[in-house]
């Protein structure tokens, strides 16, 4: 991103957490502790104290909670403003854009609680209007693809680029090369195309996205992110399915001809509706439908695109 001036917060990359923690210092509190590894979602802390900062470097550099993710950390300046998540499929050099979405990472309503994997998306992302849309091609999209092109990475597949969009303007958060979760759940809901097609051919995308929003909401076992759970039963999925939503399952086991979570996030309750309103309304209403004891979930996913619309 430095290189070809992709916009970005300040930022470094530490083996050494004495070295890591003197550079939160220099930059400032609040700011933001990256594993440089795969951590299920968990990799990310918000610090805003030199105690908080201490404490989680040595809890991924010294006391390896996070394997061999969290030996390398990466330190970030604090970016206010909103999230979103801008994905495009790449191919041959050339990209499509998929629909824009909203990924909820918090734990608890109102983004209080611990970062989690996802709690929840929504599409389209209100946020990102017209006008911002031709800033994050001009300023990010087209940068990345040829920063790929000069360093000979001829990367075919997703990306998925999380932004931070501060005062109008977008930033990226992170980079992952695969779709997001549950960002994948509402977007699948809103492709009209068989996904090989997409794939062999980015460029259709554009023809081949459903005018409907689409909300997911996550359904994970008691104890997530902090631990896992027994094995759980899960019923009365055909009934609330009945409703007019789709329900995707992860970390679920079938046992004696019965479906039960195993741990984490076990369900994506999705539905797709014209109207934002009504979608949710589905989603909710069939969640309640759903015999899943002491399951977490949040209860105002979608809200904030309210205030765009």
């Amino acid at each position: 991103m430095s290189k070809y001036e992709i916009p970005t917060a300040n930022y470094g990359s530490f083996t050494d957490p004495k070295k890591a923690l003197n550079f939160i210092e220099d930059i400032g509190y609040p700011a933001v502790i990256k594993a440089d590894g795969l951590a299920s979602g968990k990799g990310v802390v918000i610090v805003s104290s030199r105690q908080e900062a201490s404490q989680v470097l040595e809890d991924f550099m010294v006391k390896n909670k996070l394997g061999e993710s969290g030996k390398k950390v990466v330190i970030e300046e604090f970016l206010r403003g909103e999230e979103a998540s801008y994905i495009i499929a790449i191919k041959d050099g050339k990209f499509g854009v998929m629909p824009t979405s909203q990924d909820h990472k918090r734990l608890k309503d109102n983004d209080e609680g611990p970062n989690t994997g996802g709690m929840g998306a929504y599409s389209p992302a209100p946020i990102i209007n017209k006008e911002l849309d031709k800033k994050i091609i001009e300023k990010i999209v087209k940068p990345v693809m040829y920063g790929l092109e000069q360093e000979g990475l001829n990367y075919t597949g997703f990306l998925y680029i999380g932004l931070m969009i501060s005062e109008g303007e977008p930033y990226v958060l992170e980079f992952n090369v695969r779709l997001g979760d549950p960002e994948a759940q509402v977007l699948m809901m809103r492709l009209k195309k068989d996904l090989l097609d997409i794939v062999n051919n980015p460029q259709t995308l554009k023809d081949a996205i459903s005018d409907e929003f689409a909300v997911g909401v996550v359904m994970a076992c008691k104890n997530y992110p902090y631990s896992n759970c027994e094995p759980t039963p899960i019923r009365n999925l055909e009934k609330a399915q009945q409703k007019g939503v789709l329900v995707f399952q992860a970390n679920t086991k079938l046992i004696n001809g019965e479906i039960y979570s195993s741990g984490g996030r076990a369900l994506a309750v999705c539905a797709t509706s014209k109207d934002l309103k009504e979608a949710l309304k589905k989603v909710y209403d069939a969640i309640t439908l759903i015999d899943f004891k002491d399951a977490v979930y949040r209860k105002d996913i979608g809200q904030k695109a309210f205030k765009y619309l």
